[in-house]
């Protein structure tokens, strides 16, 4: 076969240009390695140049999108860390994704005449449906409110496994009796405070989310009991730990998760998603929760709510 001197040329370019796809490739990978490196909580506890050589000496070449997810989920996978994770392109489950997104009901109801109850489920999507969803539960939330002299309120967040920062206190807002309601204490020891104010969500400098409904309550000062099992997680148990400090509120149900930490998230164009442990939640007294919240008053599946209602009453 005849080779032009314009075919080796073409052919040099062909391979000139694969290359320097894979550095490419490969540099976004050394680049998401020192994010996770230098933002992850757990930064202390695993030997980074051991993860790095692993990965070097697995994949030889980037010769692939692939490739660089796989090196990305094995350095999750080597830390400590039972809240990261990793999607791949064709995963059918998605995070913050909104294709096939179905805002959860809030089912609310009045029970024992003066018992103001809210089941608020986990949802994790982007900032405009996670907006929507806390106004449904501020919905709820003023609803119920209309029904005069409640003895106290429920919030349910059995099996709620979490979401986007802020979109269940938003919600719930009217019922914090301070405008900080907690912090995320970083690997490098920063206090970024977590702030209601003027119906808006603030974590750290940045506003997360805002909605309109009205922002008081008749009863925002009557008892609060939440309730929790172990498959409550992550910023379901934020929402639980900010109120605990609060008077007259108490926990009730199982041992938690332990999901206790804020995860940064990233989203690549393929679809890919990954996310890890940046800071680990604290109270408002800046105490922070490593492992799962242990209620106040534990009982079994299906005996909260009648645990609650007694405390609500004064019975125990």
């Amino acid at each position: 076969m005849k080779f032009t001197y314009l075919t080796i040329f073409l052919f040099m370019s062909i391979l000139s240009c694969k290359k320097e796809n894979n550095q490419i490739i490969e540099k976004q990978f050394d680049d998401i390695y020192t994010l996770i490196k230098e933002e992850s909580i757990y930064n202390e506890h695993v030997n980074w140049t051991s993860i790095y050589l692993n990965v070097k000496d697995s994949i030889k070449a980037f010769n692939s999108l692939n490739d660089k997810y796989i090196a990305i989920e094995y350095v999750l996978s080597q830390l400590p860390d039972q809240h990261a994770f990793f999607l791949h392109p064709n995963d059918s489950i998605r995070f913050l994704s909104t294709k096939n997104k179905e805002i959860p009901k809030v089912h609310y109801k009045i029970i024992d005449k003066t018992i103001g109850y809210i089941k608020i489920n986990g949802f994790a999507a982007n900032d405009s449906l996670s907006k929507i969803y806390s106004s449904n539960i501020r919905k709820a939330l003023l609803e119920i409110d209309q029904t005069s002299d409640l003895d106290g309120w429920i919030l349910d967040v059995r099996n709620n496994q979490g979401g986007k920062v802020g979109t269940f206190a938003l919600g719930i807002s009217p019922l914090y009796s301070d405008s900080i309601i907690g912090y995320s204490k970083t690997n490098k020891l920063e206090y970024k405070p977590h702030k209601i104010s003027k119906n808006s969500y603030h974590f750290g400098s940045a506003i997360i989310n805002s909605i309109s409904q009205k922002s008081t309550l008749s009863n925002s000062k009557a008892k609060i009991a939440i309730l929790v099992n172990k498959k409550t997680a992550s910023l379901a148990e934020f929402l639980a730990l900010t109120l605990k400090s609060q008077k007259n509120t108490r926990i009730f149900g199982q041992k938690t998760t332990g999901f206790t930490t804020d995860l940064m998230t990233y989203q690549f164009v393929s679809g890919a998603e990954f996310g890890f442990s940046t800071s680990y939640m604290c109270d408002r007294d800046k105490k922070e929760q490593i492992t799962g919240l242990i209620p106040d008053v534990t009982c079994s599946d299906g005996e909260e709510v009648n645990f609650a209602i007694k405390w609500i009453k004064n019975a125990i």
